[in-house]
């Protein structure tokens, strides 16, 4: 399974684990990667969990990895940090809801 969440995230499953991807822009799009190229990819996606069996753990771990990730030098900046994680797990969970809901009306 592979739902995409929204322009950022994106959920995926693979047998007996969930993991969370993130599409980026590419800062290196249009540089010099080696002598003789050029990174041609706009947009880089990297797992921004590690694999996790149940849903709960999968949420936990993105909260910690983007709270450990923060460059935060004050406390009005961390929670302006967590202000930002809390929207995108919002926006996570309010996704998958209207996904779970959506099937469910199609297989009734």
């Amino acid at each position: 399974m592979k739902i995409k969440l929204n322009d950022r995230y994106t959920l995926v499953s693979v047998p007996l684990n969930f993991y969370i991807e993130e599409t980026r822009p590419n800062p290196m799009y249009g540089k010099k990667v080696g002598r003789h190229s050029e990174s041609k990819n706009e947009f880089v996606t990297t797992m921004v969990t590690g694999y996790y069996w149940s849903f709960v753990q999968l949420i936990d771990s993105f909260i910690n990895h983007k709270l450990q990730d923060c460059e935060a030098e004050t406390l009005e900046e961390l929670r302006d940090k967590i202000n930002e994680i809390n929207a995108d797990v919002h926006d996570i969970c309010t996704e998958l809801n209207k996904r779970i809901k959506t099937h469910r009306t199609v297989i009734k």
